[in-house]
C-alpha cells in the first residue's frame, strides 16, 4: 500500500502555464465564439423589418392583349389594354391610369381613364398603415433590445464559466499544496516512528491523511479539467494550460466598480416587456378592424376617341363613386382577432408578473452582496490566522509540544477556511456580474476592459 502511495499519478504542471487574464479571454472568446457574431447579425435584421411589413406600395405595370375569334367571319376581335397603379398606403389612396385599344368588325375604340380611391373607413386616410408602421418601428427597437439583452446574459454565463474556472484553478492548486504539507508531515511522522518517538497509531493516522489528501487533489483535478475543457472551447484553444488571473486581483477590479442603484423600469428586461404590450395592443386594434365594413370613395376621369361604323365618337366623363366591401361569415378573421386579444393581455400579465420579480431578484441580489462583500473581510482574516496556527502547531508538534490529532485538526481547519473563502470569493464575483447584467451595464464593463 505504501509503494502505491508514492508512484500514484503524475499531476498537472501548472509552473509553466500561460496566463488568461480576464482580458484575454473576452477578447479570445470574442474572436471564436460564433455566438457573439449571431447577436450582432441578429440586430441587423432591424433594418429591413419596416419595409418587410408595410404593404409594398411598389408602381405596378400591367399588360394585357387579347384576340377573339368570331364565328362567320374573317375579322378577329383584337384588345389591348395597359395600366399603371400605385398604392399609397400611409394615406390609404390608391391611383390607376389605364389605356385601351380595341378593335371590332367597324368599331375602333380608345379609351383612358384615371382613377382614384381613397378608403374612408378601414384604413381611412392611411390611419391602419401608420398604426401598422408605428408597431412595425417598436418590433425593430424590441429586436435590438433583445438581441442586447441576449448578449449581456450570454457574457454573464461566459463570465460565470471563468469565475468557476478560477475557483477550480485555485482549489486544484491548494489541494496540491495540502497533498505536498501532507506527503512532508508523513514522512516526518514515519520518522518519528522509527525512532519510537510516535506510535504506530500516528503512522498510520498520517497515512490515511495522506490518503485523503491525493484523493481530494484527484477530485479537484477532475473538476479543474471539466471546466477547463469549456474554457479552452471559448477561447479556441485544444492543449497546454492556461493559468487564469487569481480571483483576488478581479475582485479588486470589481471594487473598484460603482454598483449602481437599479430602477426597475430602466431596466431591459421591463423594457423589452413594456413593448411586447405595446406590439400587442396595436397588433389587436389592427386585427380588430380586418373584420370592418370597408367603404371606400372612388373618383376619376375617362376620355374617349372611338370610331363606331365610320362615325367618330369623342367624350370625357368624371366620375365619382362609392365603393363597399362587406365581409360575411369570415371565422378565421374573427378567430385571429380572438387570438390578437389574448395575446395582449398575456403580454399585459407578463409585464406585471416580471415588474415584481425583478423587484424581488434585485433586492435578493443586493442583499447577497452586501453579505458577502462584509463576509469576504471577515474569511480572509480567519485564512490568515488559521494559517498562522497551523505554522505554529506544525513546530509545536515537532517538538512534541501537541499530538498528532491536534494538528491534523489544524490543517483540516486551514484547509476548510481557505476553500470557504475561494467559494465566497467566486459567489461575490458571479452575484456582481448578475449585478450589472440586470442594470444593463455588462457590456460597459467588457468595453472598460479594452479601454
Amino acid at each position: 500500500m505504501l509503494k502505491f502511495i508514492l508512484i500514484l499519478p503524475f499531476f498537472l504542471d501548472l509552473s509553466f502555464a500561460e496566463s488568461l487574464s480576464l482580458k484575454d479571454y473576452i477578447e479570445q472568446s470574442l474572436k471564436t465564439d460564433k455566438k457573439f457574431e449571431q447577436f450582432e447579425l441578429e440586430k441587423q435584421k432591424k433594418d429591413y423589418i419596416i419595409d418587410q411589413g408595410l404593404p409594398a406600395d411598389a408602381l405596378t405595370l400591367s399588360l394585357e392583349h387579347e384576340v377573339g375569334k368570331v364565328s362567320n367571319s374573317d375579322t378577329d376581335n383584337v384588345s389591348t389594354t395597359g395600366s399603371l397603379t400605385k398604392d399609397f398606403s400611409l394615406s390609404g389612396t390608391s391611383l390607376s391610369v389605364q389605356q385601351t385599344h380595341s378593335e371590332r368588325p367597324n368599331i375602333e375604340e380608345n379609351t383612358t381613364e384615371v382613377t382614384i380611391e381613397q378608403s374612408l373607413t378601414k384604413n381611412a386616410f392611411g390611419r391602419d398603415s401608420r398604426l401598422l408602421k408605428t408597431q412595425l418601428q417598436e418590433e425593430s427597437k424590441l429586436l435590438v433590445d433583445q438581441a442586447n439583452e441576449d448578449k449581456e446574459e450570454y457574457y454573464l454565463e461566459a463570465l460565470t464559466l471563468y469565475f468557476e474556472y478560477q475557483a477550480a484553478f485555485d482549489n486544484y492548486e491548494l489541494a496540491l499544496q495540502i497533498k505536498k504539507d501532507t506527503d512532508r508531515l508523513t514522512t516526518q511522522v514515519k520518522n518519528k516512528f522509527k525512532k519510537q518517538i510516535a506510535s504506530k497509531t500516528d503512522k498510520d493516522k498520517a497515512l490515511i491523511e495522506q490518503i485523503d489528501a491525493e484523493s481530494d487533489l484527484l477530485e479537484k483535478e477532475k473538476d479543474l479539467n471539466i471546466i477547463k475543457s469549456k474554457i479552452y472551447e471559448k477561447v479556441g484553444k485544444s492543449k497546454g494550460e492556461m493559468k487564469p488571473e487569481k480571483a483576488d486581483i478581479v475582485f479588486k477590479a470589481f471594487k473598484s466598480i460603482h454598483l449602481a442603484e437599479i430602477n426597475v423600469y430602466k431596466t431591459r428586461d421591463y423594457k423589452i416587456s413594456e413593448m411586447s404590450e405595446k406590439i400587442s395592443k396595436m397588433q389587436m386594434e389592427l386585427t380588430e378592424r380586418e373584420d370592418a365594413l370597408d367603404i371606400s370613395l372612388v373618383a376619376g376621369y375617362a376620355t374617349e376617341d372611338s370610331t363606331r361604323y365610320s362615325a367618330p365618337v369623342k367624350q370625357d366623363q368624371a366620375l365619382i363613386g362609392v365603393k363597399l366591401s362587406v365581409p360575411f361569415g369570415d371565422d378565421q378573421t374573427k378567430a385571429n382577432a380572438q387570438i390578437a386579444r389574448l395575446e395582449y393581455r398575456k403580454n399585459k400579465l407578463e409585464k406585471e408578473r416580471l415588474e415584481k420579480e425583478l423587484e424581488r431578484q434585485i433586492q435578493n441580489i443586493k442583499t447577497q452582496i452586501q453579505y458577502y462583500e462584509k463576509n469576504l473581510v471577515l474569511l480572509k482574516a480567519k485564512v490568515s490566522l488559521s494559517k498562522s496556527v497551523l505554522d505554529d502547531e506544525t513546530k509545536r508538534y515537532l517538538i512534541g509540544k501537541i499530538d498528532l490529532d491536534t494538528l491534523l485538526q489544524r490543517k483540516s481547519e486551514y484547509a476548510t477556511n481557505r476553500f470557504t473563502y475561494q467559494e465566497t470569493l467566486t459567489t461575490y464575483l458571479m452575484l456582481s456580474t448578475q449585478w450589472m447584467e440586470f442594470n444593463d451595464e455588462l457590456d460597459v464593463f467588457i468595453s472598460k476592459l479594452f479601454s
